[in-house]
């Protein structure tokens, strides 16, 4: 999710500096607390970030590790004027109820099913907010799973080698979605739709 973040940042402000940014983090699980650990010092105290998480005593144990922080409730995170939203809890982040409100440049997250729908995606892009597909910003839990199935043992360089692909692919899908003017939700759904076709017609 992290490489996500700066590509993304690179894609709307020309950089990946993350010095006086803003974040919007929904939910403060693994996922959740791993992005706000790398982000919060680069972001510094000219920044912000404001977290939400459905438990209150974990806002407060996230805090005393990083005091900067700004917690509001769950029905305010999306709220927020940032930078960057990432949804890192429930799936439907993104919806018909909120899409019109969103003040965010970027959408980056760990969650699911980020979007309630794929039209949801096209509001996204009409209105001009960087989204990156939830199941390519979030896949290196997937890869890293993948790996331990193909390995008979672990090897962090081999799993961060395979996951640095993602930046890749999300600079792949974005360099698309401006060529085609189509959502890059869309063109994520195609290129995956690709993928398949090509991998079931090679295993057959």
């Amino acid at each position: 999710v992290f490489e996500g973040v700066k590509v993304a940042l690179i894609e709307v402000f020309g950089s990946p500096e993350l010095t006086g940014r803003s974040f919007a983090i929904q939910g403060l699980g693994k996922v959740g607390e791993g992005l706000l650990s790398r982000i919060y010092e680069p972001v510094g105290p000219n920044g912000k970030i404001f977290v939400s998480d459905i438990d209150p005593a974990r806002i407060e144990e996230v805090k005393v590790r990083y005091p900067r922080i700004t917690a509001v409730s769950s029905d305010d995170i999306d709220r927020q004027e940032a930078d960057v939203f990432a949804p890192c809890a429930l799936s439907g982040a993104i919806n018909r109820k909120n899409v019109g409100r969103l003040a965010f440049k970027i959408v980056v997250g760990g969650a699911n099913n980020q979007l309630e729908s794929e039209s949801v995606g096209d509001d996204l892009y009409d209105r001009k907010i960087l989204y990156a597909p939830d199941y390519v910003a979030n896949a290196g839990g997937l890869i890293a799973v993948f790996d331990e199935y193909k390995h008979p043992s672990y090897d962090r360089a081999r799993v961060e080698k395979a996951v640095l692909r993602i930046p890749e692919m999300l600079r792949k899908i974005y360099a698309e979605s401006r060529t085609e003017n189509v959502a890059p939700s869309r063109i994520a759904n195609q290129i995956a739709e690709r993928i398949f076709n090509e991998y079931g017609s090679n295993a057959s």
